[in-house]
């Protein structure tokens, strides 16, 4: 059975922390439901192997807002990107009249002055006679479909020509401030029956600081997490 705990560091947690160990903040694997941490709270099963994720998603803007952070310098996120059916890449890229693609996907977080920043924007093609951007940025690269995937049509899911795969995606990025909001997002696509997407087994980590003097928690620490039972 799937576990949701929601622990909050009221006091000084002992941690043998060094300058390469990292405190998992938040981690999910959406086997349960979600909570407040989220903007959205839809969650489905994969056809095949029946695994929970976050999503389906299509134009859709999803925000995970994490608070009370340790002391930190810097912060990485994990996850599984789920690319359903019928995306198509570059196609149509500078040509607004074709009416496929490009099909785009976002993620951005907030900084430390609060402005928005951008760890990726790119395009993913699920068909072999489309090109992608990704692993580079937004048209950025015409690279073969499927780039980088970690998985090839092992979700289940079938439309034509077209079926599923799976990114694995981390980043890490300079960060010190007590508050981080990321915001996934998928523009241009045709719509929730057509090319939608998903997140599952994230994880947001932070190496602290040396002013958190090997304590994980000082002054109180959030930590939502879910896993597995």
């Amino acid at each position: 059975m799937s576990l949701h705990n929601l622990v909050l560091a009221a006091g000084a947690v002992a941690l043998a922390a060094s300058a390469s160990h990292a405190a998992v903040l938040y981690s999910n694997d959406f086997e349960a439901p979600v909570g407040g941490e989220w903007s959205q709270l839809i969650r489905d099963v994969t056809p095949t192997g029946a695994r929970g994720f976050l999503g389906q998603f299509s134009n859709d803007a999803v925000t995970l807002g994490l608070g009370n952070l340790l002391p930190h310098d810097s912060v990485t996120i994990s996850f599984d990107l789920y690319i359903i059916r019928t995306w198509d890449g570059n196609a149509g890229a500078g040509d607004p009249a074709a009416g496929i693609g490009p099909d785009r996907w976002s993620l951005r977080n907030t900084a430390d002055g609060g402005e928005e920043n951008t760890l990726l924007d790119t395009t993913f093609a699920n068909a072999d006679f489309f090109t992608q951007s990704y692993p580079n940025a937004y048209l950025g690269g015409d690279n073969p479909a499927y780039s980088g995937s970690s998985e090839q049509d092992t979700l289940g899911y079938d439309a034509a020509d077209f079926g599923d795969s799976v990114y694995r995606l981390s980043f890490t990025f300079a960060h010190s401030n007590s508050w981080i909001e990321f915001t996934f997002e998928g523009s241009n696509l045709e719509g929730i029956d057509n090319e939608t997407w998903g997140i599952d087994n994230i994880e947001v980590s932070a190496v602290p600081s040396p002013g958190a003097m090997g304590v994980l928690g000082l002054g109180g620490l959030a930590m939502a997490r879910r896993r597995r039972g």
